[in-house]
């Protein structure tokens, strides 16, 4: 019954990261007043993907809903932002810390080729 509860709870997890992604995703796009919005989300986000990594590997057909792709894409994007810190929110991704590109745009396309099924060799 416990290993039943704890399976149930994983998948229960890692589900429910994969669609708070995938909805953060739907208006990733967002003007750039909307920031402190979309940092509280992404901060959610990037806690939840620590807690449930294996979220990371959920693809969907559609490559707008990929996560590791577009979270990558608008980090990326908004690195160079100075009135808010992106770069901090981008080195709190799982396992971001294990790469080693000189900054961290570099560090994040390394992190989405170890969690994206369009990079796999």
């Amino acid at each position: 019954m416990v290993v039943l509860t704890l399976g149930v709870s994983f998948v229960v997890t890692t589900t429910q990261t994969v669609v708070h992604g995938r909805k953060l995703l739907l208006y990733l796009h967002a003007a750039e007043d909307d920031n402190i919005l979309l940092l509280k989300d992404l901060a959610g986000l990037t806690a939840e993907l620590n807690a449930a990594p294996f979220a990371l590997f959920f693809s969907h057909q559609d490559q707008e809903m990929r996560v590791p792709e577009r979270l990558t894409e608008v980090l990326a994007h908004r690195l160079d932002d100075a009135e808010t810190d992106w770069a901090h929110l981008a080195r709190a991704l799982p396992y971001f810390r294990q790469y080693s590109g000189p900054d961290v745009s570099s560090k994040l396309q390394e992190w989405l080729r170890d969690f994206s099924a369009r990079h796999m060799p």
